[in-house]
């Protein structure tokens, strides 16, 4: 459900101040909001911005750029919503922070670059400014085919991974592993546009949303089991906002995910018996993390949610 920010105004009154939302607990004593941190001021946390957003609502506090800075000073990693309702009054700051995006956007209030970004997904299609018709270059040397019948899973790149070289590897890559174990697969090549989240994030509901709508209605035509993508902002984008505006007829996953599930069906194998013992640090993403799927509340401190964990690292 999508809710303006006076409908959490209850919230950002009850709000207590506790400060669990930025001083965790759990494992170690540590701080974990990266917007505080960098300029260690209150209004940069969860209790401030929703502090701001209250005096908002009511009238005490007038809209301006000074806002507007605080509100897009924030990575959207999803931190203080998760300690929040592990441990506190159970409240929602990051979709709060979302909601007073949206209000400063209504506003004309956006940081410089986002209206780059803004023209370059109306103009473009995706956010690196680059020509549509390129969009499926990174798979032009690859002898898949990509319009088999009846396809089993649509994999969808986003933009990134289509045109950032250094990506775009990982995108060939994937794809010669749904080869490899059989999956009738394709994608929508140089017609993909982009899922929409970086206006989302701005507060542009209203072309997000369009955005949304034609992107499920090109989806759902394809009559595909699954929507497969190797970005984790695409993923949570699909998997938590996109129901918002419509119907998904198909199943959402990550490519880690989908690719785990083909090594357990014995479709993908390493092939080679011994792989030399390596230790490695892996890196959460936020969006198949935290915001991949809402947080119980009250969920023990230090057991993860039910977001994407255990398939990367399987």
């Amino acid at each position: 459900m999508i809710l303006a920010l006076k409908d959490y105004y209850g919230q950002t009154c009850w709000c207590v101040k506790c400060k669990e939302c930025y001083l965790a607990y759990y494992p170690i004593f540590r701080r974990v909001c990266p917007a505080g941190e960098r300029f260690k001021f209150m209004a940069y946390y969860a209790p401030g911005k929703l502090a701001i957003a209250r005096y908002l609502i009511d009238g005490t506090l007038d809209y301006n750029d000074s806002v507007a800075r605080v509100a897009y000073t924030c990575t959207l990693c999803g931190a203080c919503e998760e300690i929040c309702q592990r441990t506190g009054p159970r409240f929602e700051p990051r979709k709060i922070i979302e909601a007073l995006r949206a209000e400063c956007f209504q506003r004309g209030l956006i940081l410089e670059p986002h209206q780059g970004i803004i023209n370059s997904i109306k103009n473009y299609q995706n956010v690196w400014m680059q020509p549509r018709a390129r969009r499926d270059a990174w798979a032009r040397d690859l002898k898949i085919d990509f319009s088999p019948k009846r396809p089993e899973v649509l994999y969808y790149l986003g933009c990134t991974y289509a045109y950032n070289p250094a990506l775009q590897s990982i995108a060939r890559k994937t794809a010669e592993l749904f080869n490899r174990a059989g999956v009738k697969f394709t994608t929508l090549g140089n017609q993909e546009v982009c899922c929409g989240s970086p206006l989302e994030k701005i507060g542009d509901r209203e072309s997000f949303g369009r955005i949304a709508r034609e992107n499920l209605e090109a989806f759902n035509n394809l009559k595909v089991d699954r929507v497969v993508t190797s970005c984790a902002g695409c993923y949570s984008t699909f998997k938590i906002d996109y129901p918002n505006y419509g119907r998904l007829n198909f199943e959402v996953l990550s490519s880690v995910e989908f690719l785990e599930t083909l090594f357990q069906k014995g479709k993908l194998k390493f092939s080679r018996k011994d792989l030399p013992a390596r230790t490695v640090t892996y890196h959460d993403p936020c969006h198949l993390g935290r915001r991949s799927a809402p947080v119980k509340p009250g969920l023990p401190a230090g057991e993860p949610s039910e977001g994407v964990y255990d398939p990367p690292r399987h």
